[in-house]
């Protein structure tokens, strides 16, 4: 409800063979799954395409700002990485995507919580909405502030010490930040966007970012993301 957006899995692919992925982390599987689906996958309608990794490391990454997107180019050298030898050193990699590692299948619908298979995969599709984290709003949505200053280490963003919003464990952080990297991990986010929020800077910037995001997108692309009577943000899942 926050974002006034209804997500619908059209397209879910589970691989009982060998998949043709090979990178290990997520900045170059980000990069070698956005050209395996520019490659094949170009008929498939999408808004947006998640990727659900089990492989062990427990990271997400996802372009920012990029619903309905078609393919650009791209290179490891402008993310800062080395890949493999199978990837090539550019080409037209990128897209309306995102990478979740670390999935383990261990959230329970029944009895919620905040755990890395939830809050990671909504964390990287909220980039995709166009939300940056909550340290890195400072100027954005009226205020000179971030909404938290839970990370003081991203370039361009909050760089003082790192400190949670409330008090530790009790939920003062939201998708968005980075406020499991505190004392109390994930016991230090609420799954929320910021709608209502009692913790933080305006935490409501987030949702409205995003939800910007998504009409000018449905008015550029009514194909892609149509303007509808709805009122949900999650449907069962992701692609």
């Amino acid at each position: 409800a926050q974002v006034q957006t209804n997500m619908q899995v059209s397209f879910l692919r589970l691989w009982t063979s060998p998949d043709p992925y090979v990178e290990t982390t997520p900045e170059c599987l980000l990069l070698e799954s956005g050209k395996y689906w520019n490659a094949n996958q170009t008929s498939t309608s999408r808004t947006t395409m998640h990727f659900l990794s089990g492989k062990t490391t427990t990271a997400g990454i996802a372009w920012v700002g990029v619903l309905c997107r078609g393919a650009f180019p791209t290179s490891q050298s402008a993310l800062g990485i080395s890949c493999s030898e199978n990837l090539p050193a550019s080409g037209n990699f990128g897209g309306a995507y995102g990478v979740t590692e670390g999935v383990s299948g261990s959230f329970n619908p029944g009895s919620p919580s905040v755990v890395w298979d939830v809050a990671g995969v909504a964390h990287e599709i909220g980039h995709n909405f166009n939300s940056p984290h909550t340290h890195c709003y400072s100027g954005i949505g009226g205020s000179p502030d971030p909404v938290d200053q839970c990370y003081g280490s991203e370039s361009g963003c909050y760089s003082g010490t790192p400190t949670l919003p409330g008090p530790q464990g009790q939920g003062s952080g939201t998708i968005m930040s980075y406020c499991q990297l505190r004392p109390g991990g994930f016991s230090n986010v609420t799954l929320t966007f910021g709608t209502g929020h009692p913790f933080g800077v305006l935490p409501e910037r987030v949702p409205s970012r995003m939800f910007a995001h998504v009409q000018s997108q449905a008015g550029s692309n009514p194909g892609c993301l149509a303007l509808q009577a709805v009122d949900l943000i999650f449907a069962n899942g992701f692609d």
